[in-house]
C-alpha cells in the first residue's frame, strides 16, 4: 500500500507562501521520518533543514519595516523557499514515488486499508477526536458527481476513500478526479457515473470495490 502520509506531505509543498505554511510542511517531513531507511531519513532531515531555514528567513523579513532592506530580505527568503520546496519534494518522492499524483490503483478499498490510510494521511492535521473517529467510523468510498460543460454534456467525479462519522468525513488520500462525456443523455450525473465506474464485468470496472459501500452523491452547485 502506498505511504499516504507522503501524499499529505506533498500537498503541503504546493502552496507554501508564509512561515506558517513552511512550519506545517516541516511537521509533515518530521512525520515521514520514522521507519524510513537511513538514506531516506538523511534526505528528509536535509530537506527539513532547508524548510526551517526558509521559514526563519521569511519571519525575519516580515519583521523588518517596509523599505529597501525588507524587499532584499524577502527576495532572499523567496529564493530559499523555492529551493526548500524543491528539496522537500525530492525527499517526499523518494519515500513514495507516486505522491505527486493520486491514481485509482493506489486507492485503499478494504476497511482496514482505508482506516490505515486515513490515519497516515491525517497524522499531522487530525485532532484527537478525529483520530478516535478513524476507529469508530464507517469506511466507505464516496463518489461526488457533477455535470459540467455546455448543456451538462460532461460529468466530473471526485472519488475518495473515507471514514465517515456523525461529525466528520475523514479522507484517506487526495481525491481522484475523472471527467468524461455522458454515456446516456437521459441519465443524470450520478447514474452516468455509476454506469461508467461500476460495470457488470468486474475486470472492466474502474471501481473494484467489494468490501465497503460506495456512496454516489450529486453535487448541486452550478
Amino acid at each position: 500500500m502506498p505511504h499516504f502520509g507522503a501524499f499529505a506531505a506533498y500537498e503541503a509543498t504546493l502552496l507554501p507562501t508564509d512561515p506558517d505554511d513552511m512550519a506545517h510542511l516541516a511537521k509533515h517531513l518530521l512525520a515521514l521520518g520514522p521507519g524510513t531507511s537511513p538514506a531516506l531519513h538523511v534526505a528528509l532531515i536535509d530537506a527539513l533543514a532547508d524548510v526551517k531555514g526558509a521559514e526563519d528567513a521569511t519571519r525575519e523579513a516580515y519583521a523588518l519595516p517596509r523599505g529597501l532592506a525588507r524587499i532584499h530580505a524577502e527576495t532572499h527568503a523567496d529564493r530559499l523557499l523555492q529551493a526548500a520546496v524543491k528539496s522537500a519534494r525530492a525527499a517526499i518522492l523518494a519515500v513514495e514515488p507516486t505522491a505527486a499524483r493520486m491514481r485509482g490503483i493506489d486507492m485503499p478499498v478494504t476497511p482496514s486499508a482505508i482506516r490505515a490510510a486515513v490515519h497516515a494521511y491525517l497524522q499531522v492535521d487530525a485532532s484527537p477526536e478525529e483520530f478516535a473517529g478513524i476507529t469508530t467510523g464507517t469506511p466507505i468510498v464516496q463518489v461526488v458527481c457533477k455535470r459540467i460543460g455546455p448543456y451538462g454534456r460532461h460529468v466530473r467525479v471526485r472519488i475518495t476513500a473515507v471514514v465517515h462519522t456523525e461529525q466528520w468525513t475523514l479522507p484517506a488520500h487526495p481525491p481522484i478526479i475523472l471527467e468524461f462525456e455522458r454515456l446516456d443523455g437521459r441519465l443524470d450525473g450520478v447514474d452516468n457515473a455509476r454506469k461508467l465506474l461500476c460495470r457488470k464485468d468486474p475486470n472492466a470496472a474502474y471501481l473494484r470495490v467489494t468490501d465497503v459501500p460506495v456512496e454516489f452523491i450529486a453535487d448541486p452547485r452550478p
